[in-house]
């Protein structure tokens, strides 16, 4: 398909501007088989969900890599990489199908970073179902991100939550808390991701997160004072 060369000769220009004389080289430097990425910059296979990777390695806006619309230079895209539970269950099946879509959206210094859709309103005001939330790419000690907003895994099943972390009641148990949900007490958690930041959801409808809304309240405070704050 035509828009598959073009995309593929941006590719190529952009692998040669960031400084990779041969594509073996580019694909030692993002870790993959020199062949796959030999079909991408060929165009003899889309690259759509290599996309972010590749934009983030050579430099360029993903958008622009994907359909040469907007600026060549400026900020990479993130991946939206899936869905995130606000009291709703999300399935891998619908991570699935959102990293197949190849969405994505343009945020300053994206390489340690992950976009997740909000599925479920138990974290509103803060979060809104539909919201991209950013968290960063790297887990942190669960006792460093007590009282705030993260991104939550669970050891047992792997589901993936935005929660307020708390404290359980027994050593490696956390509590999570929700503005609007009972809390989930003394779980497991394969790991927690710090929140960056909120973006407006895709249907375009702008959501404001109030400043104060970035902390989640102290342990001390009452639910409804959090929420009139929030």
């Amino acid at each position: 398909m035509l828009a598959d060369q073009e995309a593929a000769g941006r590719l190529r220009l952009a692998r040669e501007k960031a400084g990779y004389e041969s594509a073996s080289a580019a694909a030692r430097a993002l870790g993959i088989g020199e062949a796959g990425y030999v079909h991408h910059e060929n165009g003899t296979r889309g690259f759509t969900r290599n996309a972010a990777k590749y934009a983030r390695v050579f430099g360029v806006p993903v958008g622009w890599l994907l359909t040469g619309r907007g600026p060549q230079t400026g900020s990479a895209g993130v991946e939206i990489h899936g869905r995130i539970g606000a009291g709703a269950l999300v399935t891998m099946a619908q991570d699935e199908a959102e990293r197949a879509s190849g969405e994505w959206f343009e945020l300053p210094d994206p390489k340690n970073a992950w976009g997740f859709i909000v599925e479920g309103d138990s974290m509103r005001p803060a979060f809104y179902p539909g919201q991209i939330v950013v968290f960063s790419l790297k887990s942190e000690p669960e006792e460093q991100l007590v009282g705030q907003y993260c991104l939550v895994q669970m050891k047992n099943s792997g589901d993936r939550f935005v929660k307020i972390l708390r404290r359980g009641r027994a050593r490696d148990l956390w509590r999570l808390e929700s503005h609007n949900a009972d809390p989930i007490e003394d779980v497991e958690l394969l790991g927690a991701y710090p929140w960056l930041s909120t973006h407006r959801p895709r249907d375009g409808r702008r959501v404001v997160v109030p400043e104060t809304a970035k902390r989640a309240r102290k342990p001390s405070e009452p639910a409804t004072a959090a929420r009139r704050r929030a």
